[in-house]
């Protein structure tokens, strides 16, 4: 037999054109009917008319109304504690310095007036590391008077390192006094 076709191309072509638009033709309405027997067995097996189910999206809409409304409760509740918790946080995390002041105020006799006291950050790459350093500047009356009262600031075990920065003789209206500057840098072990 010859391969040869002698039916023109076009012919070809739009019979085949033809027979698929017959096939998705079939193809469609089978679908269609399918589509419509699920919608009726689902209409049949849920039953109600469309006053029940408006009755029962009235009463769905109503409940979420009224959890909605709890849930914006409940949100300003929780806003309003945890503003409460960062004011606590926030408090908490202060240290206690009326301790270390009556710790200071023991320490000094009569024989010593403080004039200023300051705390800071200490120097981080001291060896050991020194992360406050309280300083203190005042009079004594005698050179002894303010190495004593720098050896009852050591002494309290609050402080690492206390140093005596400076001593110098000042007149005072009717005697004269010690001008002293101390820093004592406060230990890790008397933060906690």
């Amino acid at each position: 037999m010859n391969g040869v076709n002698l039916i023109p191309a076009h012919r070809t072509l739009a019979r085949r054109r033809r027979a698929r638009v017959r096939l998705w033709t079939i193809a469609a309405a089978t679908h269609a009917v399918l589509l419509g027997a699920v919608y009726a067995g689902m209409a049949a097996a849920w039953g109600g008319t469309s006053a029940e189910w408006k009755g029962r999206l009235a009463s769905i809409n109503s409940q979420l109304d009224r959890d909605n409304d709890a849930l914006k409760a409940r949100q300003a509740d929780l806003t309003e504690k945890l503003a409460a918790k960062q004011a606590n946080d926030a408090v908490g995390e202060q240290a206690d310095w009326s301790m270390l002041l009556g710790l200071i105020a023991r320490t000094v006799r009569d024989d010593v007036v403080l004039e200023n006291s300051s705390l800071r950050p200490g120097d981080p790459g001291a060896k050991p590391a020194r992360p406050l350093t309280l300083a203190l500047s005042g009079l004594g009356r005698t050179h002894g008077a303010v190495s004593d009262f720098v050896l009852r600031l050591e002494s309290t075990r609050v402080f690492s390192h206390v140093a005596l920065l400076e001593t110098r003789r000042t007149a005072l209206p009717h005697a004269e006094a010690i001008a002293f500057r101390v820093e004592a840098a406060i230990s890790e072990d008397a933060r906690r």
